[in-house]
């Protein structure tokens, strides 16, 4: 049989590959994407005794070009797709599932057994061999550095390869502090030993500490981003982390000071390379067009970055430049979340709830287009795109909010419509686009849009996109559902997921799936089964295959990707209307911070390494109220916590 590839990249890999329910002619191409073929019977179209082939799909897994090599572990067939980013390709419900190894760029793998090494592989990098073998691991990988101190805030730069992580702890513990630090040791007004904040810049792959760069005594930190600034004259770009403080004096109830601290990566080292000091607190940091945004107490500020002259000052390196505020938009009670997306900049305020503004660089200013007027005590905001908002409130509380497409009037323009309501159970203080696995998809499939959000008491979530299709199937099973599954205590699923909240009544959620409902239907008898799928129309062993498929391949209506604490983790889905939907996906409940994500539906797989020869890892954390004991507990609560998150229907939280 012939069958065209797509593309005009040349395949540098073939192999039949035979499963326990099928066939498969797999194609390793130069751009790191693996084509499957479906090896049927002899047919019209297989000249010569040839078998036709079917079901052709194109998944990407890296960028550079893949060598597929089968092997046997735990007794069933596997295929080993070396590249970039190497993969071991399964079979699970008649499909093929793609598992991301937590191993660097492979080149070559074959299968590997001696008496110190018993069914082994042997794994060939640009200038390492491992050998090493294959677990399955039924939850996220999780890989705990001790820091020794609490962790405040973290970011990401993968320019630099590293993280810088913000803890605190007893100013005679900081060690080495650096270029530009005010030195260690420092004692509080009454003598005793003061705790103090410092910047630590992270290796990414080991997490050894490269560096530290200690803040002032009193001064806490409140946001960090990783970032390119970029020169107002020169254009000249500066890939820094920046870090916005607080600095509360003796006394007093709320911050009336602080700084943003632009901190640059070179040589391993963290360098001070440029400052502004503010009146106020910066509860939140965004970067807009080479600059960064910053909320400071009841003010949305625009900075810009100008390089300057190279002369510098202590702790300073050449092209040191400065920060100046470039304009301000006042009206806020505290601009406590603060997001960009182009040239808008949501604002979710402490108690006045979310406001979108546009910024304009011709003029240098910041106005107001739009705002929800049902005032929420916010802790978290997210743009989901141009017109549509998601929102976390203080009372644990979910809601979406977008723009009026089809207003008739500027004031009805300017009034944001709410879109969806649900109850979470937990307190949100960080939502982050992002994924806890691989995102992989049919060549003809685009990957899901996944959100990941923290909680205060530890808990991990995902929100992943579903297509309206699959969104109106669960929509009839949760129904039916709710109707066979009866709460403990005689809770009402209803009453639990309802908005709740101390500034008006309960409201019952609406445009939401609750995922950890729906998942019920695998644990009830299969006579309660056969009901429910009769009842929705649907055959009962299609509707298992299809549940269970979808946990298990990148095709199905909803992937799974969580830790499996005790007790269970909670599930939710949710659709807020539109051309698309959107599904929670279960939330992780005190999970910790992943260092690698699992692969999505499926078991990641984990090589476990023997040896190697060569040349040579939310916002989400708990919250405490810190020194600002005088702003309100929500404030404090929600300040403290980092994380590394067309038209919208639906979101899913986990």
């Amino acid at each position: 049989a012939a069958e065209a590839l797509p593309g005009e990249i040349m395949p540098r890999s073939l192999l039949f590959a035979s499963f326990e329910q099928g066939d498969y002619l797999l194609c390793g191409m130069g751009d790191g994407r693996v084509v499957s073929f479906l090896c049927g019977g002899e047919g019209p179209g297989a000249a010569g005794g040839g078998r036709l082939l079917s079901e052709r799909k194109a998944v990407p897994l890296g960028t550079q070009p893949v060598q597929l090599t089968a092997f046997n572990c735990q007794e069933a067939r596997h295929v080993f797709a070396a590249s970039d980013r190497p993969t071991v390709v399964s079979e699970a419900a008649g499909k093929l599932r793609y598992a991301h190894v937590n191993a660097k760029d492979a080149t070559l793998m074959c299968p590997f057994h001696c008496e110190a090494f018993p069914d082994s592989l042997a794994i060939a990098g640009l200038a390492t061999l491992t050998i090493g073998n294959i677990d399955n691991i039924q939850q996220l990988h999780v890989k705990k550095i001790p820091l020794g101190e609490h962790a405040r805030r973290i970011a990401h730069d993968p320019e630099s390869k590293s993280f810088a992580v913000i803890t605190i702890g007893e100013s005679g513990a900081v060690a080495d502090p650096g270029p530009g630090g005010e030195g260690a040791g420092a004692m509080d007004d009454d003598g005793a030993s003061a705790e103090r904040e410092r910047v630590r810049l992270m290796d990414e792959e080991t997490f050894d500490q490269l560096d530290a760069f200690p803040l002032r005594p009193r001064e806490t930190s409140s946001a960090l981003i990783a970032t390119t600034l970029r020169s107002v004259s020169s254009g000249a770009p500066l890939r820094c982390y920046v870090v916005g403080t607080a600095i509360v004096a003796p006394g007093a109830t709320e911050p009336r000071a602080g700084r943003i601290l632009a901190l640059a990566v070179l040589d391993g080292r963290l360098r001070l390379v440029a400052e502004a000091d503010t009146e106020g607190g910066v509860y939140d940091l965004a970067p807009l067009r080479g600059r960064v945004v910053a909320g400071i107490n009841q003010y949305v500020t625009v900075f810009a970055w100008e390089d300057g002259d190279g002369a510098g000052g202590p702790g300073r390196s050449p092209g040191t430049g400065t920060l100046a505020c470039e304009c301000v938009q006042a009206g806020h009670i505290i601009a406590l979340c603060v997001q960009t997306r182009g040239d808008f900049i949501v604002v979710g305020d402490l108690m006045k709830g979310v406001s979108v503004h546009l910024y304009r660089p011709d003029t240098h200013s910041v106005e107001e287009i739009a705002r929800d007027y049902g005032a929420n005590w916010m802790t978290a905001v997210a743009v989901l795109d141009d017109d549509t908002y998601l929102g976390a409130e203080a009372s644990h509380n979910l809601f979406v909010v977008r723009k009026n497409a089809e207003a008739a009037s500027d004031e009805d323009a300017g009034r944001l419509e709410l879109a969806a309501e649900f109850h979470v159970g937990d307190m949100v203080n960080r939502i982050r686009f992002g994924s806890l696995s691989m995102q992989l998809g049919d060549a003809d499939t685009r990957p899901l849009q996944t959100l990941l959000y923290g909680t205060v008491n530890g808990a991990i979530g995902v929100v992943a996109q579903i297509p309206e299709e699959a969104f109106a199937f669960l929509a009839k099973l949760q129904a039916q559902l709710a109707r066979t599954v009866h709460g403990v205590g005689g809770l009402k699923h209803a009453a639990w997921r309802s908005f709740q909240s101390d500034r008006r009544k309960a409201s019952e959620a609406y445009n939401f799936i609750d995922g950890d409902l729906v998942e019920l239907f695998l644990d009830l008898p299969r006579a309660k089964q056969t009901e429910v799928a009769a009842a929705i129309g649907a055959d009962h062993e299609e509707l298992c295959g299809a549940w269970k498929s979808s946990r298990g391949s990148t095709e199905g209506r909803l992937g799974e990707a969580r830790a499996r604490p005790e007790p269970p983790p909670a599930r939710a889905l949710v659709d807020v209307g539109g051309d698309a939907h959107w599904a929670v996906v279960g939330r992780a409940a005190g999970a910790a911070v992943p260092a690698s994500g699992a692969s999505q539906g499926s078991s990641r797989q984990a090589l476990s390494q023997g040896c190697t020869w060569g040349s040579t890892g939310p916002r989400g954390q708990r919250c405490e109220a810190g020194h600002n004991e005088g702003l309100a507990r929500r404030l404090a609560m929600a300040v403290t916590g980092e994380g590394a998150l067309g038209k919208i229907s639906g979101f899913a939280v986990d």
